[in-house]
This record gives structure tokens, sequence and C-alpha cells, in this order.
């Protein structure tokens, strides 16, 4: 820890009612003794880089960013990783002295993790996934699959020009892979020539209207992951359930993203993975 003094965190966001970090957190604080607090946020876009100037000056020592700040974090840093830079998508800030705000993207690395966890990314490079969603969320979880050398990358979003720009700027990234724009009132055709579905929108989350899929048409080994984890199960994988197909809830991604945040602000990596998940659970 960088001090004695009782130290702050927090996630920001809007909306921010849904969010687990704090549970996350606490959990540790509690496990680990620390003399610590996590708070929550919830800003309007032009309020955003006041707070974040104002919060290194009353021991904050980082801030966690979700949606819809993940882009505007960027912009908002002086020091940023080599992942963050990539994707243009900031989800954690660490504030040091000297006025350095440090931005980190571990959306990817979260994602990663999970995957791994299902025994999926092993097989990456054989599979074509289509992406739902084109916000700071999707391109970081996009670059992460381009970065194991994924077979096939498409990408769909309700607005169709955020989609291709999304397309356009991993294409100058990544030159030599194969990646598409699909309409979004297209994105069930052809389900049957995927092998994994991510979906990194707002759909489906609590006080949300839900992601309206079928899966008439898909590939019987397909699998599903959806990043809102509040519910847990959402209608999306509702649905994919009673397929038979194999989902996974955006819970995992959660924690395992929160792993290098706290690692950065209090200096060590924590544990308690099973027990974590396990609480959070009982939360939903």
């Amino acid at each position: 820890m960088k001090n004695i003094d009782k130290q702050y965190c927090a996630v920001v966001g809007n909306p921010i009612s849904h969010s687990l970090s704090p549970t996350i957190f606490s959990f540790w604080f509690q496990k680990y003794g620390l003399n610590a607090q996590y708070l929550s946020f919830s800003l309007k876009k032009e309020d955003f880089k006041t707070v974040l100037t104002s919060l290194p000056l009353m021991n904050f020592v980082g801030v966690n960013v979700t949606m819809p700040f993940k882009e505007v974090a960027f912009e908002s840093v002086n020091q940023k990783d080599e992942f963050s830079n990539l994707c243009q998508s900031v989800n954690a800030i660490s504030f040091f002295e000297d006025n350095i705000k440090y931005g980190m993207n571990t959306d990817g690395i979260g994602f990663i993790k999970a995957l791994e966890k299902n025994n999926i990314v092993q097989e990456l490079s054989k599979q074509k996934i289509l992406v739902l969603g084109a916000g700071g969320a999707s391109k970081s979880i996009c670059t992460s699959l381009l970065k194991r050398n994924v077979a096939s990358l498409t990408i769909s979003n309700r607005t169709a020009e955020k989609a291709k720009g999304l397309v356009y700027y991993l294409k100058k990234h990544f030159p030599h892979a194969s990646i598409v724009f699909l309409d979004w009132e297209s994105k069930e055709n052809g389900f049957s020539t995927f092998d994994g579905l991510v979906n990194t929108t707002c759909l489906g989350m609590k006080g949300y209207p839900p992601l309206d899929i079928t899966f008439h048409d898909m590939n019987k080994n397909m699998w599903i992951y959806d990043i809102v984890y509040n519910p847990l199960k959402t209608p999306l994988l509702l649905a994919a359930q009673e397929k038979r197909l194999y989902i996974m809830d955006g819970l995992d991604m959660l924690i395992f993203q929160a792993y290098p945040c706290f690692e950065s602000w209090f200096g060590f990596q924590p544990g308690f993975y099973s027990e974590l998940r396990q609480k959070l659970e009982s939360c939903l």
C-alpha cells in the first residue's frame, strides 16, 4: 500500500446501481485487513474530467470505469498501458504522484481469463466469432480475440456506422485478420457458421430491454458469452440454454478484470476466487 492512511477507490459510470465492483473490493479489503473503502459514483459525461481531477486530492488510489465512460476515460488520462492504446478504451485508472493518471484496460484480460477457465482459448484460432456491440467493451474484447488469432471476427451493432467504424479501426491494426461488418437486422442469419457469440451491449441488463435472439439456425456446438452479469442469466443466456448451447455469464470477466486493478492500487495480487464468486452470486 502507498501509505498508512485510509485509502479510497471507486467505480464511476451511468448507470451504476447494478455494479458489483464495491462488493468485490470490499470483500478483498476485509480478507486482507486493509484500511480502505470502495465507493460508487454515478456521473454525467460533462462532469467526468472534473471528478477525475478531484479524486486524487482526497486520497483515492484509483477508479474503475464502466459504461458509458470507457472511451472518454482514455482521453482523460496522461499515461496508458499498451493495450489501452491499442483499443482506445480505459476501464481502470491508477493515481500516482506528480499528477499521473495511469489508464489501464483490463476488460480484455478478464474476458480471456474467463475463456481460459472454460477451456475455449486454445480453440480460438479455429473459430469464427460474432460480437454484438461496438462500444468500449466491444473494442477491448475484439482486440483480445484478434491478438489470440481468432479465425474470423464479425461485428454487429444497432448503430451500423459505429460497427463499421470499429471494423475499419481494427483492420488498420490487424491487416491480415478476417474482420467483417454484419447488419444488426441480419445478425441471426448464418448462425450456423459461427462458433461463438459475445454480447457486449447493455441489452439484457437489469432495467434494459432484452436482446431478442431465437437461435433458430445455429451451430449446435456454438458457445454464448454475455458480459452482462445482472441478472446472472440474461434472456440471451436463457434462450441459448434452451437450445442446449454452452453458456457463460459475465461474472468471471468482472472478477478477473478486477485482479490487475487491485494489484496496481494495493501492490499485490488478491485471491479467494471461489469464495468471491459465491458471494457475488448471492447478490444477484
